[in-house]
């Protein structure tokens, strides 16, 4: 799984989401791949659940959130990408699309948007 680390809004109930989804589907190996678009200093803040076979790996880069989320989930051939998502922040949003409709628009595997 694939889920996008920023600060606003908060990526905790994507994680927990994910989390519970691995264990309702009593899923025993899961790699959860986060992506953060900055350093790894301003990282947000975050808890993973453990569970035996699962693993986290966090990603830290620079650029487009948009092009890093697809990129990232056909790099790592994600089966399934979780974002929270805060809707249209500002009148260019609107125009071209928030994130989230962005990268439902171009991803190769199901999104899961939790609303923030």
């Amino acid at each position: 799984m694939l889920i996008p680390l920023a600060h606003k809004p908060s990526p905790q109930p994507a994680i927990d989401l994910a989390a519970n989804l691995a264990s309702a589907l009593d899923s025993k190996n899961v790699l959860f791949e986060l992506v953060h678009l900055g350093t790894e200093t301003d990282t947000p803040k975050f808890t993973q659940p453990e569970h035996p076979g699962w693993s986290w790996n966090t990603l830290v880069a620079k650029g487009d959130p948009v092009e890093w989320i697809l990129a990232a989930g056909r790099d790592f051939d994600v089966d399934l990408i979780v974002m929270t998502t805060e809707g249209h922040s500002t009148l260019f949003d609107l125009l071209r699309g928030s994130t989230t409709e962005r990268v439902v628009r171009g991803a190769r595997c199901p999104l899961l948007a939790i609303p923030a």
